[in-house]
């Protein structure tokens, strides 16, 4: 058996001459068979519908995720309102009427009354502004963790939609092109069985196979569709994905990963250390809320010029005036401890949230780690051991029915065993790949 023909691009070819050289169709070497290149059409490069990869994908839908898109608005509030914290209280003007007789309503007729110019200025307590900054930059932080949460879920969620609608599709094409194969045998087993050189099971068998292969192939390209449902609607319109000709291998990270770095696998705890950092700062803030602030006042009252000379006052016309007011801050202190005290219980509800989540992270980073090197390693075994020797035995079934020591049946069978190798490595890939993407990103973190 060539080597070729154990490599999964080389499979559905080898089979394609095996099966067809059994009954005289071709005479194509098996080699030659299986080194046949596949095609696609070079308009395919430049229509936006048509995806080639998984980078490709997420170039395309990851910009048109709501999420980011909410994620990176949140961000931009925040990043808006550290700017706003970054300011302290306005001086006020104070413009009024002072001693304005009710009686008649006129400044002339009081000597006391008179118009009022003055300055009021608040007088934060201590370390206010920079309570604020703290507060506000911790918000900032929040936003940009669950941004980088939003990328890495919706990355993640695009990437295994990707594989979920090749997988089935790579599968569907190979029962295609297998059940193509047994399609063209079925008038050559029909014109042998019309001349008694087929046994009577021949033909119902050689229908059931096809059959089979039909009706899985069926299920497949439904499920396929199924998983590019949901990739075409994000993209506004259908899309299409390029079909490999094998699912590739993707071999576990060595050393395996460890549990140095959990948030790689999960962000969300990156999420729960801002918002622990951020309900600290919020009690921070509270804390210096509950001190008192401070009110100075200044004014200039100008008399009436008439009342002054109507009442032949000594007094000067003009008055100033000035002051300061500081509050009780009997109910502020309590308000302020609440407030802290609660801040600090939110902190540490999201310090109990990033441990559990942790400790989810480092079983999820060990058990992946395992299952990811199984897969790996029973795909190998698959490819290096088990799947050559079926097609080594397919082909002997194959030859020893051309020479008329076997039935068909016994061909069919040993071509049902071989797809189910192939049907095997197949998931065995698909479940690497699937760990890939959740543990590829602790591989490419570094993580010792």
């Amino acid at each position: 058996m060539p080597a070729a023909c154990s490599s999964p691009a080389g499979a559905t070819a080898c089979r394609r001459a095996l099966v067809l050289c059994a009954f005289g169709l071709v005479g194509a070497p098996l080699a030659s068979a299986a080194e046949a290149p596949a095609a696609h059409s070079h308009a395919e490069d430049t229509d936006p519908h048509v995806i080639a990869d998984e980078t490709a994908l997420l170039a395309a839908l990851l910009p048109r995720a709501p999420r980011i898109a909410a994620a990176e608005a949140e961000l931009g509030a925040a990043q808006q309102g550290a700017l706003a914290a970054d300011t302290r209280p306005d001086l006020m003007v104070e413009v009024g009427l002072q001693n304005l007789p009710t009686a008649t309503l006129r400044l002339r007729d009081e000597e006391m009354g008179g118009l009022m110019v003055g300055l009021v200025a608040p007088i934060e307590p201590r370390g206010s502004l920079d309570a604020r900054r703290q507060s506000a930059a911790a918000a900032t932080g929040t936003a940009a963790a669950e941004r980088a949460l939003a990328l890495t879920l919706e990355g993640r969620a695009l990437r295994r939609g990707y594989w979920s609608a090749v997988a089935p599709a790579v599968e569907a094409a190979h029962m295609r092109e297998e059940q193509a194969q047994l399609q063209e045998l079925w008038p050559v087993v029909e014109g042998r069985y019309a001349a008694g050189l087929e046994p009577a099971g021949s033909l119902p068998a050689l229908r059931l196979a096809i059959a089979s292969l039909n009706d899985g192939a069926a299920a497949l390209e439904a499920e396929a569709a199924a998983s590019t449902a949901p990739l075409s609607a994000r993209f506004g319109s259908p899309l299409r994905l390029r079909v490999p000709e094998a699912l590739p291998a993707r071999a576990p990270p060595s050393p395996a990963p460890s549990c140095a770095r959990p948030e790689a696998l999960d962000p969300m705890i990156d999420v729960l250390d801002a918002i622990f950092a951020q309900e600290q700062a919020e009690a921070a803030a509270a804390r210096v809320g509950g001190r008192p602030g401070v009110q100075l006042s200044a004014g200039l009252m100008r008399r009436s010029p008439e009342a002054v000379a109507a009442a032949h006052s000594p007094m000067s016309p003009t008055l100033i005036s000035v002051g300061a007011a500081v509050p009780l801050t009997f109910g502020a202190q309590r308000r302020a401890k609440a407030e802290e005290g609660a801040a600090l219980q939110r902190g540490a509800a999201a310090a109990a949230d990033r441990r559990a989540l942790a400790e989810e992270a480092c079983g999820l980073i060990a058990g992946g780690g395992l299952r990811w090197v199984e897969a790996g390693a029973r795909a190998q075994r698959i490819e290096a051991e088990q799947l050559p020797a079926a097609l080594e035995l397919e082909a002997l079934a194959w030859a020893r029915y051309r020479s008329g020591d076997a039935p068909l049946e016994a061909a069919l069978r040993a071509a049902a065993e071989r797809h189910g190798l192939e049907r095997a490595l197949h998931g065995a890939r698909f479940e690497a790949i699937l760990w890939s993407i959740d543990l590829q990103d602790l591989q490419l973190d570094g993580a010792p």
